[in-house]
């Protein structure tokens, strides 16, 4: 049995199929169903938290499926026009991918951030990857307030701040008095320029910084906490739910690396 001949003969309803099942499973990660809905349907929750279980897997599945796909449909092309339509729908079936990975990292840090960060509107969380030209990458970010959670730097200088502390230390922790103190040693001892403290939109005045390294030990990113309450946390208590979530994080890193996409410096670093 050929299996390129069977993919080129069924890749007109295999493909969007795949992608369909790829990002609904995707999108199931960070779907929480409604208190009066679970206390409605208590069987139905039971089922849904069974399959949650598994959707990483199931997710995993689609995306390897319809990688395999779309590679064997590439194989297939035999004319320099129908290789040129493919390469464009491998890009887009690619970055499709990419933006439901970033919907699954997404997903696990708004569990982690309501279930056991009890967060408010004051909180953000983020995981950043190093991108391996000394600068960071906000690959995915969590905040219920919408100014804090859409997206702000495309890259943050891996030199600089209380993420250049933590990446050095493997842990952080800092709070700050008052917005003052926030400003004067985030230039003074992080060594942030003025100007970017200055238009930071998030005034945040504790931070805690936990690395993540692969299974070499060797860092790949950090995951990291803020809250415009320094009281909000103690260090004990948020370096303990940061230790137990950045080995999962790592695990699903490694499992998905091919995928997610890390751009290299700019010349210039936008502000936040």
């Amino acid at each position: 049995m050929d299996l390129g001949k069977i993919i080129d003969k069924h890749y007109g309803w295999l493909n969007p199929v795949l992608i369909f099942f790829t990002t609904v499973t995707s999108a199931l990660f960070s779907y929480e169903p409604s208190l009066e809905y679970q206390n409605s349907h208590p069987i139905k929750i039971k089922i849904y938290n069974a399959y949650h279980d598994i959707n990483i897997y199931v997710f995993i599945v689609f995306a390897l499926l319809l990688l395999i796909v779309t590679a064997v449909n590439y194989r297939n092309r035999k004319t320099i026009s129908k290789l040129s339509r493919s390469l464009k729908n491998s890009e887009k079936i690619n970055e499709k991918i990419s933006e439901n990975i970033k919907e699954l990292f997404s997903g696990h840090l708004y569990k982690l951030a309501n279930q056991r960060l009890s967060f408010s509107p004051t909180e953000r969380i983020t995981l950043y990857l190093h991108n391996g030209n000394n600068s960071f990458v906000p690959f995915a970010r969590y905040s219920s307030n919408p100014n804090f959670s859409k997206p702000g730097r495309t890259l943050y200088p891996a030199n600089a701040g209380c993420i250049c502390r933590g990446w050095e230390d493997k842990w952080h922790f800092r709070t700050f008095e008052n917005d003052a103190e926030m400003t004067i040693l985030s230039c003074d001892e992080y060594g942030m320029d003025r100007d970017v403290v200055d238009t930071l939109k998030m005034r945040s005045l504790l931070f805690a910084v936990a690395r993540i390294d692969n299974n070499d030990r060797e860092p790949i990113g950090v995951l990291v906490v803020e809250s415009m309450d320094n009281s909000k946390y103690t260090e004990r208590q948020i370096r303990n739910i940061l230790y137990e979530h950045k080995e999962y994080l790592w695990e699903m890193i490694s499992v998905l690396i091919g995928f997610i996409p890390t751009p290299h410096d700019a010349s210039t670093i936008e502000e936040d």
